[in-house]
């Protein structure tokens, strides 16, 4: 087979697993829900796997590595840890969580090179009867320490092949439980379908997502997402409580956030 047929081909399959994500968040939407039912998320071909970011589970990430530096704590005092408080709205106590979390994450700062750089991600959001909203995505360094960084979600440049990963923070207007979220869904197929979209990214078939997702009361959790050519999968950790253990918690997310990436994207994981 020639380059340009293998390019083609390429095209179609990718942009079959476009039609497919798309599909699913179709269903995802007719449900005018929040929260996705296990029997929506099966006529929805969603796959839910458990998912452990403690280093000695045999379910961790399949796509996304720790970060193994050092890191350094450039917190100000001003930087202190906001209490919960119920005289809120819910989604107040939820922005001021995320926030947290963000300026926590920004705040420690990677003394050896990091395996990811932030992109700007504004326009990843939905209002109305529902609000969610995606306030920050990070993207692969496949050259670390170079100095090229990358310009957005579609458009990687480096030195080096691009990767498909992607890590992304987001809120949720909505009180969690161990049920998927609209929002949830949708921002990880809007990632999943700009990245197969990519020219750059053209031999990769997968699009690995990971996704803090914070939502009231005052929680959050850590969900990888990737299509195996006929289904969604989902892994997702248990809520974590931040109104107990804040610091430890937080802690372990940037070294996920700052962490490499993984595994082999251009075939399929069934």
């Amino acid at each position: 087979m020639s380059l340009a047929d293998t390019d083609r081909e390429q095209i179609k399959t990718r942009n079959r697993y476009r039609r497919a994500l798309r599909a699913t968040m179709e269903t995802i939407c007719s449900a005018e829900t929040h929260h996705i039912e296990p029997n929506v998320c099966e006529k929805a071909s969603i796959v839910r796997q458990p998912l452990s970011l403690n280093e000695k589970s045999d379910g961790q990430p399949l796509f996304f590595d720790r970060y193994q530096g050092r890191l350094q704590d450039r917190r100000t005092p001003d930087s202190t840890w906001s209490e919960y408080n119920a005289d809120l709205e819910n989604y107040e106590n939820v922005r001021i969580l995320y926030f947290w979390i963000k300026r926590y994450i920004r705040d420690q700062s990677p003394l050896e090179p990091a395996g990811s750089y932030d992109v700007g991600c504004h326009d990843l959001y939905e209002i109305g009867d529902y609000f969610w909203k995606v306030v920050n995505a990070s993207v692969p360094m496949t050259n670390p320490g170079s100095g090229i960084y990358p310009a957005n979600l579609r458009n990687v440049p480096n030195p080096n092949p691009p990767l498909p990963h992607v890590k992304c923070l987001m809120e949720s207007d909505v009180m969690g439980d161990n049920r998927l979220l609209r929002g949830e869904i949708m921002a990880i197929i809007h990632v999943m379908d700009a990245r197969l979209s990519a020219k750059s990214l053209r031999p990769h078939l997968m699009a690995p997502m990971l996704l803090i997702s914070t939502m009231g009361p005052w929680h959050f959790r850590v969900l990888e997402a990737y299509f195996n050519g006929d289904k969604l999968v989902v892994r997702n950790t248990p809520l974590y409580d931040m109104r107990q253990g804040t610091e430890a918690k937080a802690a372990d997310l940037c070294l996920w956030w700052y962490g490499k990436v993984k595994g082999n994207t251009q075939t399929l994981l069934k």
